[in-house]
């Protein structure tokens, strides 16, 4: 038998051919770690949830520059909170620019969603949602309802001529999950990078998370401070007029706390006067809002203007917590009312329109003014320091009732003395010292007089004696 002989040159073409494909696969994967590295990066230097948006782009072009995004994909983010069955979404467009914002769908409303929100639930690495015919009719149906939906031009675009079918291809963690929206199947190559995306995108999210959580207890321990001096200042009042310092520092600490577009800080008083309500003030006229605040107090007829109206309205209702917009005739009343009390506000420019968010206390509201609406956290600061703020209210009641008590008995005390001496009067010369007395207690009492005097009419003899 004849021995076969090997061929070099077959060998060498054979070994070339192998290396040349080992070199194209290590390419390809430095290429994906290189990918990872940027995705890697840009959420680790995430700090605001709002930077999702460029973490997706981040996401659309790393893959394309993958060459394994196929044509008129999507990718997205979803952070699920299974409290609320609520997914919230950041997406590109098929272009890679990014859908404003972010956009909540809820998981429980159709059919497709619960298939969805159920197999995330049983921690399955890799999800392919196919949707075609029937399915696919249900699914876009669905989409259409949702709010952002309804006014992105590219999701508009795809109802107007869709396709036969929508492949949603997810990569999930423990937050949620990152996926690609496709007209097509994604290849093998694709779905295993996906997961592999998935992996540096729940290691950093879940970092970003810490971070909020850190920066949350320390925006809690801010507001806590704030609240304490707001408090300390409460505590501190000796007489009732002393609840202006207290407005004065519910302004400054709203501000420290970044809410930066407000203009003023009220308290109003509804049940101090059957007529009035009494307002104690906060506020920096046009362009000095680094000077010196101006406060004090105004008092406005309960029927003076539309915006006091509705305030009582509200305050009388079941309501605690509610947000008033002026703008137009309304407002331009209200600040006549306000020039009328106090000529300041002159200097101030009256915006196109203006928010007075309302808390409810017992005997009043806490009111600040703004030109946006009031943010949530806003609300929920006003919230806190209005409960804070009613410890405030009581002692300012409190301290009235001392001080209309210690005024009575100072007024008795003065009445005493003019008494005992008036008793202890032999002769009418003595007059002279008892109105001496009588002018003594009027200063005593704060009671500004230029003279004091007894006057006795002697009809009889036609003449006056006066002391």
């Amino acid at each position: 038998m004849r021995k076969k002989t090997s061929n070099p040159i077959e060998e060498s073409s054979e070994n070339s051919t192998d290396l040349s494909s080992e070199i194209k696969r290590l390419k390809k994967q430095l290429k994906i770690e290189a990918a990872l590295e940027k995705i890697r990066n840009r959420t680790l230097l995430m700090r605001d949830s709002s930077e999702l948006n460029e973490a997706v782009a981040v996401f659309f072009q790393q893959f394309q520059s993958l060459d394994l995004l196929p044509k008129e994909a999507r990718t997205y983010f979803c952070d699920i909170d299974t409290d609320t069955d609520i997914a919230k979404v950041w997406m590109t467009h098929a272009d890679g620019t990014v859908m404003k914002g972010s956009h909540k769908t809820p998981l429980t409303q159709s059919a497709s969603m619960s298939q969805y929100y159920k197999a995330w639930k049983q921690k399955k690495p890799i999800m392919v949602r196919n949707y075609s015919g029937a399915a696919l009719s249900e699914y876009l149906k669905f989409v259409s309802s949702l709010p952002h939906v309804k006014v992105d031009k590219d999701y508009q675009k795809l109802f107007r001529s869709p396709p036969k079918q929508v492949v949603m291809t997810d990569a999930n963690f423990l937050q949620g999950n990152i996926g690609i929206m496709t007209f097509e199947p994604l290849t093998q190559e694709a779905i295993d990078t996906l997961t592999r995306f998935a992996k540096v995108f729940e290691f950093t999210y879940t970092r970003f998370l810490d971070l909020q959580k850190a920066e949350a207890q320390a925006r809690e321990a801010q507001i806590e401070a704030a609240l304490e001096r707001v408090r300390a200042k409460a505590l501190a009042m000796h007489i009732s007029t002393d609840l202006i310092n207290v407005a004065n520092e519910l302004r400054e600490q709203t501000v420290l706390l970044g809410q930066s577009d407000l203009a003023g800080s009220v308290i109003e008083l509804y049940e101090v006067d059957p007529d009035c309500i009494e307002s104690w003030y906060a506020f920096r006229t046009d362009g000095d809002l680094d000077g010196a605040l101006r406060t004090g107090i105004l008092r406005f007829a309960k029927d003076s203007c539309l915006v006091i109206k509705e305030m009582l309205s509200m305050y009388r209702s079941s309501e605690n917590e509610y947000t008033l917009k002026a703008e137009g005739r309304k407002l331009k009343e209200f600040y006549a009312v306000m020039q009328e009390n106090l000529p300041e506000v002159e200097k101030v420019t009256m915006p196109s329109k203006e928010y007075y968010h309302c808390t409810d206390f017992t005997g009043g509201t806490l009111l600040t003014s703004s030109l946006l609406p009031p943010s949530v956290e806003a609300k929920d600061l006003q919230r806190r320091v209005a409960s804070v703020f009613d410890l405030a209210y009581r002692r300012f009641l409190d301290l009235q009732k001392a001080e209309a008590q210690a005024r009575e008995a100072q007024i008795e005390a003065a009445l005493e003395r003019v008494r005992s001496r008036t008793m202890g009067m032999h002769k009418s010369q003595e007059l002279k010292e008892v109105i001496q007395i009588v002018y003594e207690q009027f200063v005593h009492l704060n009671i500004h007089i230029e003279h004091t005097g007894f006057i006795v009419d002697y009809q009889a003899r036609d003449d006056m004696d006066i002391w």
